[in-house]
């Protein structure tokens, strides 16, 4: 088994039971070897976790960058899926959930190192968010843009770490239809 396996192994531990609940016993189970063997490619939970982690993180944000650069759709057609599409890979994706829930509950000795990886996430949505409003027909700034969607972005987390799917709807609609109309001025 490769480091990388191993790591997508470790993955689906976290994403199930948090980095608490994740013992090496099994992880080392799941990916079908012994315990000790993961020392060979990791020294610790810590580093695995982070490894882990990091490469999701990277992924999340090349998911999301791609998406926001890709243009082709109207500024409408492009926001509104965007979040749409984070409820159902959520709900699909034991990665997102990880990169998620991690965003929210790192461990806490592991704080500052996770919070690196979801401030550099931020920053970098918040840029390619500007960069799309700078080049839209919106009426108002396009960084107060970015940071609002962002909010309502954020949102939309809470609820899908805290609330069913009714109430992701339900909150979606809402900050979603308020958003829209202030940047655009629609009613």
């Amino acid at each position: 088994m490769t480091g990388e396996e191993l790591k997508q192994k470790a993955l689906l531990i976290f994403s199930e039971h948090g980095y608490e609940g994740a013992s090496l016993s099994l992880i080392a189970e799941e990916a079908g070897i012994k315990k000790q063997s993961i020392y060979s490619h990791f020294k610790s939970k810590d580093e695995l976790f982070l490894k882990a982690a990091e490469d999701v993180f990277q992924r999340e944000l090349e998911r999301a960058i791609a998406y926001l650069s890709a243009g082709g759709a109207n500024l409408k057609n492009m926001l509104y899926p965007f979040l749409t599409d984070y409820m159902k890979k959520y709900e699909e994706a034991p990665e997102t959930r990880f990169w998620l829930r991690m965003s929210f509950f790192p461990p806490s000795h592991l704080y500052e190192d996770v919070m690196v990886q979801v401030y550099k996430h931020l920053d970098a949505l918040e840029e390619a968010l500007t960069a799309l409003f700078k080049a839209s027909p919106i009426q108002v700034d396009p960084e107060q843009a970015a940071i609002a969607f962002l909010g309502v972005l954020d949102s939309l987390f809470v609820e899908m770490l805290y609330g069913g799917k009714e109430r992701q709807l339900k909150r979606l609609d809402a900050s979603w239809n308020i958003f829209w109309s202030g940047i655009t001025r629609e009613e």
